[in-house]
């Protein structure tokens, strides 16, 4: 097959996961990397946003939810 292995490989859904969590990924090491949270929030605020899920998740596992 001239696709094997490829990009159309894939099985559904997967590289659009990929992505999503790349983004994630990156919002969080931004929000990690600055130097001053509250101007990188209001600057940045889909990433923000992003990186408040990703805190209210953290909260919920460590409390066992």
């Amino acid at each position: 097959m001239p696709d094997a292995g490829g990009l159309l490989d894939q099985p559904a859904g997967l590289i659009e996961r990929m992505a999503v969590a790349d983004s994630v990924y990156q919002a969080v090491k931004a929000w990690k990397g600055a130097r001053d949270w509250g101007r990188w929030s209001v600057q940045n605020a889909d990433q923000w946003g992003v990186v408040q899920v990703v805190i209210e998740l953290r909260k919920a596992a460590e409390n066992g939810g």
